[in-house]
């Protein structure tokens, strides 16, 4: 065989193999370029798509928000020559974060309007020689008092003009310990300052909840809920025998301004009506015919074993109910109303507060005067809100003075499964029948009441922060919150550095929580007493019990 010829041939076959090769690749080549300018061309037709689409979507979004500030003067209020943007236009079904910048507010903690003071203090706040910033190390605090937990902060004037904020404690970590009191502390120069922290009320076996305040002349009543021992239940996480809030509320007197206290007194007891703990949170409030009027609810049976066998309603277990306590003669006798309960969901209604609409009296003709409204007089109306786990708190109306309740409906308000506390502000009588005011100005919707709303909420669907204060007209009190005030604006921006754990400057972080609001008598302030925790994988660390302060003059008027 001649070899040269097959190595020839077989050369010859080698060599246009890899001609056909480099020709194939080089069409792959073609190909993939072309190919390529196929997508360049078409991400070039895309990107302009998008550029046209957020440029359309832009400009309507300006046109839409300038509509809305035309149309809607309900997003603007002015104080002080201070404009600032109403923040109650969320709709918090949508869970959207509604978490609001400082300019939007007309105080806030850094402008000098607000005023801070420490009524008790637990753990110290972080700082660089007390916090491990590392985010792999264990967080810890030192705890400079005996107290390690503080909650549920009331505040009232005594009869002698100082300012109590009242509070329930205990030096374990946490709630529902039986070494869980009530103390409160006294301040002489309107909540600048506040003496130590004294006891007012204790039970040697079980822990005592939720302290509420009221001056009536010379008298201060405290209010509060000792637990049941049917709803004590064993804490594996912390290694501890706990009690579920409330049980039997209970009241005590002192007449020498809190020196001394009477003997507590059962006004409702866990076990009347349906055999369920009893729990009170907010502000008793005295109506304009005298009587008194105290929220309470009806605590869901979780951490309450025997509740399963003695409460028949399952949705009760589930959800609890709310109403109010009434009393006509000052305290010594009480009637019970209300059963209301959140129709849509499982939420609770819980740490209800209650506000009493002003009843107003206007110039009427005798032709009104004779259409059984004499004097001009229009029934009195009460406001109830309730906490909830919707994320928006619930309101329900009572047009006979706390007998019957409407059905509970949503608000605009944010909540984020958190108390919140309403109050009236008389800011002088309403117009009366022989004021000498003309006809015009009675009729106009600009001058109804002297009166108005306050109310201090988290204004947040989800975090216990920001702290903010709203107004409203006192002939409304439903829908017509207007924000003015952030108390604390959320994660710990205003007490630690950033660098040492960014992680703490997360909204919900922190907790500035649990409002009561109170008006001094003099009219000049308006204080804010609150708990100031940190959260984190459901522990708690407390801070203390703070006060906010700031001159009335400054506050909007609705």
């Amino acid at each position: 065989m001649n070899f040269s010829f097959v190595l020839g041939k077989a050369t010859r076959r080698s060599t246009d193999e890899k001609e056909e090769s480099k020709k194939m690749f080089e069409r792959f080549d073609d190909e993939e370029e072309e190919e390529n300018d196929v997508k360049k061309q078409r991400f070039r037709r895309s990107k302009w798509y998008w550029f046209l689409c957020v440029d359309v979507a832009f400009s309507s979004l300006i046109v839409f928000a300038a509509v809305l500030v035309i149309r809607n003067d309900f997003h603007q209020v002015v104080v002080s020559n201070t404009t600032f943007t109403n923040a109650l236009n969320t709709n918090t079904n949508t869970k959207v974060d509604v978490h609001q910048s400082h300019h939007k507010y007309a105080f806030t903690p850094t402008n000098g309007k607000i005023a801070y003071s420490w009524v008790a203090k637990g753990h110290e706040l972080p700082s660089e020689t007390t916090f491990i910033g590392s985010k792999s190390s264990k967080k810890s605090f030192e705890s400079e008092s005996e107290f390690k937990y503080m909650h549920m902060a009331m505040p009232t004037e005594l009869p002698d003009g100082s300012i109590a904020v009242a509070f329930q404690a205990s030096p374990t970590e946490y709630e529902g310990s039986i070494r869980q009191a009530l103390y409160w502390a006294i301040s002489r120069d309107n909540g600048v300052s506040f003496s130590r922290p004294e006891m007012i009320a204790k039970d040697d076996q079980l822990p005592v909840w939720t302290p509420v305040l009221k001056v009536s002349g010379q008298r201060v009543f405290l209010l509060y809920t000792v637990s049941s021992r049917k709803c004590r239940y064993y804490d594996q996480s912390r290694n501890a025998l706990r009690h579920s809030p409330g049980g039997d509320v209970v009241y005590k007197v002192s007449d020498d301004n809190g020196n001394t206290w009477s003997s507590g007194q059962v006004i409702l007891s866990y076990g009347s009506e349906d055999g369920m703990p009893k729990v009170i949170a907010n502000t008793l409030v005295e109506l304009e015919d005298g009587s008194w009027v105290l929220p309470f609810w009806r605590e869901p049976g979780k951490t309450c074993p025997q509740m399963k066998s003695e409460v028949k309603d399952a949705s009760l277990l589930r959800k609890g109910s709310a109403g109010v306590i009434r009393s006509m003669d000052q305290g010594l006798t009480w009637e019970v109303f209300g059963n209301l309960t959140a129709t849509k969901g499982e939420s609770w209604l819980i740490e209800n507060t209650v506000v009493e609409r002003k009843s107003e009296r206007r110039k009427t003709t005798k032709k009104k005067e004779n259409n059984n409204n004499k004097g001009g007089r229009t029934n009195n109306v009460l406001v109830q809100h309730f906490r909830t786990k919707s994320g928006v708190a619930f309101v329900s109306i009572s047009r006979d003075n706390g007998k019957t309740w409407t059905e509970a409906s949503e608000t605009t308000l944010p909540n984020p499964n958190s108390k919140m506390h309403t109050i009236r502000i008389d800011d002088g009588d309403t117009y009366d029948a022989d004021d000498n005011v003309d006809e015009k100005t009675l009729s106009s919707s600009s001058s109804p009441s002297k009166s108005f709303f306050v109310a201090a909420y988290n204004h947040h669907p989800r975090t216990r922060d920001p702290l903010v204060l709203a107004v409203s007209k006192s002939t409304d009190g439903v829908d017509s919150w207007k924000p003015f005030a952030k108390i604390e604006p959320g994660g710990m921006r205003e007490i630690i550095k950033p660098e040492l754990d960014k992680s703490l400057l997360k909204p919900g972080a922190m907790q500035y929580a649990y409002p009561t609001v109170h008006w001094t008598k003099d009219g000049k302030y308006l204080l804010v007493a609150y708990s100031v925790m940190y959260g984190a994988r459901g522990q708690l660390t407390c801070f203390g019990i703070r006060v906010a302060r700031m001159e009335m003059k400054d506050v909007p008027r609705p």
